[in-house]
């Protein structure tokens, strides 16, 4: 392996590393020496390619943010919505939320401490845009209010699960049948 690969292996390695330990931890609570182990870098390799953990952290937010911005993208762009397309949709929601709970963790801190920035903001519209327009193809009809009331409520139930994989870890055995489920209850019940 020549050296530019081991430099591109080992920040890709740093990156799946911390991403899976922020499957069960929030980013302050991972020290630079797990994320080493974890990776099978020395601590110097994270500093090398990420300058400190702050940095490493918003790289991994913006990857994160990112590809799940394609989900609700993809919602916004779908000629119709079917109950089978929201399921689907709030399935991969759902899966790479419990996937990823140390960077809601860790972005919530972040969020109460600095304020919301306005790429945020953004994110946050076009997540309301395509929620909305989900709402509307199930339920046609609803005023201004109605709307804005089921959209919380499905954006609620697809990311509460900031504390999830405690429980998922513990109660759920088949986590592809339990998405199926949940999604379908809350689809339904909105």
């Amino acid at each position: 392996m020549k050296e530019g690969e081991q430099l591109v292996d080992s920040k890709q390695a740093i990156m799946e590393a911390s991403m899976k330990l922020m499957e069960t931890k929030d980013f302050n609570s991972i020290t630079i020496r797990e994320i080493a182990v974890e990776a099978g870098v020395n601590v110097a390799a994270i500093n090398y390619h990420f300058g400190n953990k702050t940095k490493l952290f918003n790289l991994l937010m913006e990857k994160y943010w990112e590809e799940m911005m394609t989900f609700y993208r993809e919602l916004l762009e779908a000629k119709e919505i079917t109950m089978d397309i929201a399921i689907a949709f709030g399935v991969k929601v759902l899966k790479f939320e419990l996937r990823s709970t140390g960077i809601l963790r860790s972005e919530q801190v972040m969020y109460q401490q600095y304020g919301i920035d306005e790429a945020t903001k953004t994110r946050i519209h076009v997540q309301m845009q395509a929620l909305s327009r989900l709402v509307l193809h199930l339920h046609k009809g609803l005023n201004q209010e109605e709307v804005f009331a089921k959209v919380l409520m499905v954006a609620s139930s697809l990311s509460c699960p900031g504390f999830w994989t405690e429980l998922t870890d513990r109660y759920v055995t088949e986590l592809d049948t339990f998405a199926k489920v949940y999604v379908r209850n809350v689809m339904e019940a909105i």
